[in-house]
C-alpha cells in the first residue's frame, strides 16, 4: 500500500511540475535583413562613471545597410547616456537566429540580439562598453 502512495505522490509532483510552457518573449517573424533600415528610436541603460543612467534618443540620425554578400555599411550618430555613439563605416555582418554579429573595419564585433523583427521594422539589444566600467544595454528600433 506505501508503495502505492509514493506512486500517486510521484505522479502528482511530476503532473504539477510541468506547468504551462515558458513563452518565447522575442518575437521574430521569418524576414529578409538585406536592405536599408533607418533608426527609428534608441534607448538605454547602464553604469556611467559608476552612476546608473537611462535615457533615450528619440531622434537617432542615420541608417545600417546590409548587402546580400556579408558586407554592408553603418553610418549614424546616436546621443544617448551623455554619450555620442557614431559610425561611418563598411562592416561586415552574419546572422544566426536571434543573433547579428556586425564586425566593424576595425575588427571589433558589435553583437545585436533580436527582440522583435518583421519585414519592415527590427527591434533588437545592442550591449555597449564605452570603456572604464561604462557599459550599457541599448534597445534601438529600426524600420525601413
Amino acid at each position: 500500500m506505501s508503495k502505492l502512495k509514493f506512486l500517486f505522490f510521484l505522479s502528482i509532483a511530476a503532473f504539477v511540475s510541468c506547468g504551462e510552457p515558458e513563452e518565447d518573449m522575442n518575437q521574430v517573424d521569418e524576414f529578409d535583413i538585406v536592405g536599408k533600415w533607418t533608426f527609428a528610436s534608441v534607448s538605454g541603460s547602464g553604469q556611467i562613471f559608476g552612476v546608473p543612467q537611462s535615457d533615450k534618443d528619440d531622434n537617432p540620425v542615420g541608417y545600417i545597410e546590409f548587402y546580400e554578400n556579408g558586407l554592408g555599411f553603418s553610418d549614424f550618430s546616436i546621443e544617448l547616456l551623455s554619450q555620442t555613439i557614431a559610425k561611418q563605416e563598411t562592416i561586415q555582418w552574419e546572422r544566426m537566429d536571434l543573433i547579428i554579429d556586425i564586425e566593424e573595419e576595425d575588427g571589433a564585433h558589435e553583437i545585436w540580439t533580436l527582440i522583435n523583427a518583421n519585414e519592415s521594422m527590427i527591434e533588437a539589444d545592442w550591449f555597449l562598453d564605452f570603456g572604464t566600467g561604462n557599459q550599457a544595454t541599448v534597445t534601438m528600433e529600426l524600420t525601413r
